[in-house]
């Protein structure tokens, strides 16, 4: 009888010792500021953790509380346990069941998604498996949706081009220097800004950026933003080094023609302004977020030089 309960308990562990040693999905570096009635999850970009927005959130605490949520192994926090360079995207379905796990943990409801730049990547994927939680969606400066003749491609199709995408345009930068000089931020941010996100930059191993931007072609991120079901405005922005701005705009709103999109998408421009919009223009973004949430009309902003 001994002999038959170590035998059964042998065989329970090697077919489900994998199962029970899997990499826990967790969000492990996270903040969460403020009391305000509305809650507010923000996924920050590619590489950043939450320290992205915590200008945001000190300006806007007494309106919202906030949880600001940094992506697993980006600027520094936990990197997950996961195999690299297969078939499947398992760091970004990680990344996923994390913060299903953070929005259950904290009991998130009814609030709105803020995004930022591949944020919306990982958003897109979780309010289209299930957006109960959200009442409504803003991207800053969107990042989807995709080249769609890439994303209709045989899945096999999209391994190969993948592969091709880390070996051509990423390894080159795997050099010390090249790295640095990938991770330089952004000159139009505050110097003390540009060394916050440089850190953050600098503080995600090369492998780590790698896989996570390998998987977005493994993703259905069109197929997932068209099943998107609640309030989406996006904030596009358009540079000064863009002359004809009318001509920028059409061209941008043009690819909705072909690109299933939300029902319930909004998009306004905001001019003469890069791509990190919070910190360009703090209070103007600060403005369009309070309106939208208060139902107030939302329309392109042309903000006023200093």
């Amino acid at each position: 009888m001994k002999m038959l309960k170590l035998l059964t308990l042998m065989w329970f562990v090697s077919c489900f010792g994998a199962v029970l040693a899997e990499e826990p999905a967790e969000i492990t570096d996270y903040s969460i500021v403020g009391e305000g009635a509305v809650k507010v999850l923000i996924i920050p970009c590619m590489s950043c953790r939450w320290r992205a927005f915590d200008g945001f959130m000190q300006r806007n605490k007494d309106k919202y509380t906030m949880y600001a949520v940094t992506i697993p192994g980006y600027g520094g926090s936990k990197i997950p346990d996961l195999p690299m360079y297969g078939t499947q995207p398992v760091w970004q379905n990680h990344a996923i069941k994390a913060l299903e796990h953070f929005i259950e943990q904290y009991q998130i409801k009814d609030a709105v998604v803020l995004t930022h730049s591949w944020g919306a990547m990982i958003a897109t994927s979780l309010l289209a498996k299930d957006a109960s939680f959200a009442q409504s969606w803003v991207i800053l400066d969107n990042y989807i949706p995709m080249d769609e003749a890439e994303q209709n491609l045989p899945y096999e199709e999209k391994v190969k081009l993948v592969d091709r995408w880390r070996i051509e345009s990423m390894e080159p930068y795997r050099a010390p220097d090249q790295w640095a000089k990938f991770n330089k931020a952004s000159s139009r941010i505050p110097a003390d800004r540009q060394l916050l996100y440089h850190g953050m930059f600098m503080a995600t191993p090369p492998d780590v950026v790698f896989q996570y931007w390998r998987e977005n072609g493994l993703m259905d991120v069109n197929k997932n933003f068209a099943k998107i079901n609640i309030p989406v405005l996006e904030i596009k922005s358009i540079s000064e080094r863009q002359t004809d701005h009318a001509a920028a705009m059409k061209r941008y709103l043009s690819r909705y023609d072909t690109i299933a999109h939300p029902a319930q998408l909004k998009t306004v421009f905001i001019h003469n302004t890069g791509h990190h919009q919070i910190e360009e223009r703090p209070y103007e973004i600060d403005q369009l977020l309070d309106d939208y949430i208060q139902g107030k009309k939302v329309a392109d902003v042309y903000p006023q030089e200093k």
